[in-house]
């Protein structure tokens, strides 16, 4: 009830100041900052002093993910039921925050609100909350570092799917990703949708579970959709950094295929090529056969 009567709050009263919260018999959140948030990461070694309004307390300690476009936040309640989380990202952070997981699991009612080049994130918090993660289409990270946490802030293995689409000419090509349980080593690429369809050989048995993925640009160009198991997948997240296309997709227990479709898929050449070198046989057979032929000449 107290979360319910907070979000009404602050959804019809944009002017609500802060102090208001900590005064309210209700809340008793306040004004608290994590310091120099990102420092690892910042040209200048300053990082960035993070404003949030609270009952309970966050951690200093951030986890910074360049692979999910992440920011991961520890949560302590201080034996407190029910709060609220306030707090206000900057752009240099994370950019354009999409999804908000607590423990883990999507928490769909969070609320977002940007002003200028500041997010404000309002996100209802229990007593046995731990992890606060917040997906954005872009972090600010380390172009060298390549490491990778789950939703939980725990490292995980970057694992990877060689020589993908190689049948249809090349080497193929590396895709890196996250996920607890593995994904098929074959995939299916289809020219005629211009989609690839991953297939997840074991069993998510969370209950809910993010798979990162690293889309190279000449495999799949421009992701535009992605469906889990057939049904359009909403949720999913994308950020495109240099070549390849990051995406970041929930997924539920007892999921099985994860298709995404592009502008364009690697079989926009495979396909030419086996025409092209039909073509440059038979162009050499006729040529070969026209030298052996006898010459006749006119006198």
């Amino acid at each position: 009830m107290k979360i319910l009567i907070i979000f009404l709050l602050i959804l019809f009263s944009s002017s609500l100041a802060l102090s208001s919260f900590a005064q309210d018999d209700e809340y008793r959140g306040t004004q608290k900052f994590l310091k120099s948030v990102g420092v690892e990461y910042d040209q200048e070694g300053k990082g960035f002093d993070i404003k949030y309004v609270l009952e309970g307390q966050l951690h200093n300690f951030i986890l910074v993910d360049s692979f999910s476009n992440s920011v991961t936040f520890e949560y302590d309640s201080k034996g407190i039921e029910e709060d609220v989380l306030i707090i206000y990202l900057p752009n240099e952070l994370i950019e354009e925050p999409i999804g908000v997981y607590v423990n883990g699991e999507l928490e769909r009612d969070s609320i977002r609100s940007i002003v200028g080049n500041i997010t404000r994130m309002i996100i209802a918090l229990y007593e046995d909350s731990k992890t606060i993660t917040i997906v954005g289409t872009n972090v600010i990270a380390k172009e060298q570092s390549f490491e990778g946490e789950d939703q939980n802030g725990e490292s995980k293995e970057i694992k990877t799917l060689y020589n993908v689409g190689a049948k249809y000419g090349g080497e193929g090509f590396e895709v890196d990703y996250i996920l607890s349980t593995e994904l098929d080593s074959e995939v299916k690429i289809s020219p005629e949708d211009n989609t690839i369809t991953f297939t997840i050989k074991g069993i998510i048995i969370e209950n809910e579970e993010l798979v990162f993925l690293a889309l190279p640009e000449d495999l799949i160009n421009e992701p535009i959709l992605v469906e889990v198991d057939g049904v359009k997948e909403p949720e999913s997240v994308r950020s495109i950094r240099g070549e390849v296309a990051k995406m970041t997709i929930p997924l539920k227990p007892g999921a099985k295929e994860i298709s995404i479709k592009g502008v364009s898929v690697i079989p926009e050449f495979g396909v030419i090529a086996p025409l092209v070198l039909v073509i440059s046989i038979i162009s050499i057979i006729i040529l070969t056969s026209a030298k052996k032929m006898p010459r006749f000449y006119l006198r």
